[in-house]
């Protein structure tokens, strides 16, 4: 509607509600009532007391007039506002607006939805149809919404949630945010276990003191950068005795490894990974140690792995003895060199006394994957390659483990999901949880209770891990995708296309040759938001796409703008003392500051 029509419309509005009061006083005066022109007379003639100025028969009660007006002058901008929150206005921005929305995303709906998903998907209780349904109403009625959906961010002010068990990716370039607007909420508010990566401290950091609050924090820090207490030391070597688990944990190690320009990388990779899986399982029945394989790694023609699975014959499996022994005997001389060099470069970093210790823990003293998904436990795996050791393969060995444990929980808990889910925050996944089935475990692992967080710096870092294929099948099969400002047009250009488009009118004027002009008037179709548009978002805006919705520009939440920021901060302090984080001057903890 055109400024000057809206005004004329206001005016109007307020004319016939004082008039209406006008008519109120008169009546409460006992004087006669005034028509719309005297109204309109005295407005002219008091406009500073229009009831003062009425002449003649048309007395009437000043104070009844103005108050009566102020009641219903009011009533009509509440009832304004209330309209506009429940039917919400037309975006003249043609955006996703919270409105369109709000039957899905908003907290209610996104639980209600959850809810009836797991009731529908609940395994049978009882050979009595009416009876299974009313048990699976109530189990899913007793999850709490923490279990059910997850927070995501703001559009028009009102908060987003998706449930637990879709999928997340989130595309982000360095120094974007992802951490402090997304990662550390998402480690905060986490209902049941949940583990992070990271290159940095800083998550550790921020989330360590109030999840302790509710759970153990622990760190796998090989690169000992956080100074965090409560460290993992895990023995990659146990449970290998099972020659699944062995063969899973030499894949995910050695698939873990960077190749990119390597000729023939990715099958040299899976054929140290093989060796390295058979090797982990020869040391497992021999009651061997990581020191072993790295020694057996080292020298692949040694004959003392034969020996070992010799004297333990009846517990190893089938066909491990001829495998390895075929690679100890191979003529293909410049092949089994390849081999012999990738898996040397894999286990490079175990070189350094203090990381195999703390790959060789002592009896008693190793950490159980299954005891920490069994609470609201907190786990966060620390890699910084820059520190000289190359740990990112180990740690991404270690969080597939991590995440194949819990798969395997979900199956025997009802409905073969994990309650409360176990969520996984993964950040620089293409280097610190380069799992070999990554694509699976995001199709899948929301169906199992295992809310999977993926973040990669861009979609073409997703390809160089897991080639087109398997990065076109990740953001396909994640239920959320969130971009950040900062990414390539290139990756935002089909974003700008799912957000649509709208007829803009264009006027022209054209110059006549013999003076004067004529106006003509076009429409054209645009991009509701173009790709460099998107790229060049502000600071704490995000693009999400959620399921079948179309694309819509929200506001991430920093951690500092939450409710509880005070109380993040002050342990925020205390944890950066307790790791010796603060400088020399400050001396923060058990909730003491010394100057």
């Amino acid at each position: 509607m055109p400024g000057g029509m809206v005004v004329f419309v206001v005016v109007a509005v307020v004319f016939l509600l004082f008039h209406l009061c006008v008519l109120a006083g008169a009546a409460a005066a006992g004087g006669e009532q005034p028509g719309m022109g005297d109204t309109m007379t005295a407005i002219i003639r008091r406009p500073l007391n229009p009831a003062g100025g009425f002449e003649g028969s048309h007395s009437m009660t000043g104070w009844v007039v103005y108050g009566l007006f102020l009641v219903l002058v009011g009533l009509a901008v509440a009832a304004g506002i209330g309209l506009r929150m429940l039917f919400g206005t037309a975006p003249k921005d043609h955006k996703v607006h919270y409105s369109e929305v709000r039957g899905r995303l908003s907290k209610d709906a996104a639980v209600k939805a959850a809810r009836r998903s797991v009731a529908a998907t609940a395994p049978p209780s009882s050979p009595d149809p009416k009876l299974n349904a009313a048990n699976a109403k109530t189990f899913a009625d007793e999850l709490s919404d923490e279990e059910l959906v997850t927070f995501m961010g703001r559009l028009d002010g009102k908060e987003l949630y998706a449930q637990t068990e879709d999928s997340k990716a989130v595309l982000a370039p360095p120094r974007e945010g992802k951490t402090n607007f997304v990662a550390v909420g998402l480690v905060l508010d986490a209902p049941g276990p949940v583990m992070a990566t990271s290159t940095k401290i800083d998550l550790l950091m921020t989330t360590a003191g109030p999840r302790s609050q509710v759970g153990e924090v622990l760190a796998f820090d090989l690169d000992q950068t956080s100074g965090w207490p409560n460290t993992v030391r895990w023995n990659p070597v146990s449970g290998c005795e099972d020659i699944e688990v062995a063969l899973r944990r030499g894949q995910a190690w050695a698939g873990a490894q960077p190749m990119t320009g390597v000729k023939g990388g990715d099958w040299f990779n899976s054929k140290a990974g093989a060796i390295l899986g058979r090797l982990l399982h020869v040391a497992a029945i021999g009651g061997r140690s990581m020191t072993d394989v790295v020694r057996w790694s080292n020298d692949l023609t040694s004959q003392e792995p034969l020996n070992v699975l010799r004297q333990n014959e009846a517990a190893a499996a089938a066909g491990v003895d001829k495998y390895l022994e075929a690679q100890r005997t191979s003529r293909a001389g410049e092949t089994i060199d390849s081999i012999q060099q990738t898996l040397a470069g894999l286990l490079e970093p175990l070189a350094a006394p203090r990381l195999l210790d703390q790959l060789t823990p002592p009896s008693g003293d190793e950490f159980s994957i299954r005891d920490f998904l069994s609470g609201p436990n907190t786990l966060h795996l620390v890699s910084d390659e820059e520190t000289g050791l190359d740990t990112g393969p180990l740690v991404s060995m270690f969080a597939n483990e991590v995440v194949a444990e819990a798969r395997q929980i979900s199956q025997r808990d009802h409905g073969g999901r994990m309650w409360p889910p176990f969520r996984a925050v993964l950040d620089e996944a293409p280097n610190l949880a380069a799992f070999p089935k990554m694509p699976r475990v995001v199709a899948d692992s929301g169906g199992r209770g295992i809310e999977v967080w993926l973040f990669a710096q861009a979609e073409s870092q997703l390809v160089d891990r897991w080639g087109e294929h398997g990065a076109k099948t990740i953001l396909e099969a994640s239920n959320v995708k969130m971009y950040l400002p900062g990414l390539g047009e290139s990756t935002v250009e089909p974003l700008s296309k799912l957000m649509g488009t709208y007829e803009r009118q264009r006027t022209s004027r054209t110059r006549q040759s013999r003076g004067g002009s004529s106006l003509s008037t076009s429409v054209e179709e645009k991009p509701v938001m173009e790709p460099h548009e998107i790229t060049q978002m502000p600071t704490k805006n995000a693009i999400i796409r959620y399921r079948n919705l179309r694309p819509m520009q929200c506001v991430l939440v920093p951690w500092w703008e939450r409710k509880d920021a005070q109380q993040i901060t002050e342990q925020r302090v205390q944890t950066f003392a307790r790791c010796g984080k603060m400088p020399a001057q400050v001396n923060v903890w058990e909730g003491q500051l010394d100057a």
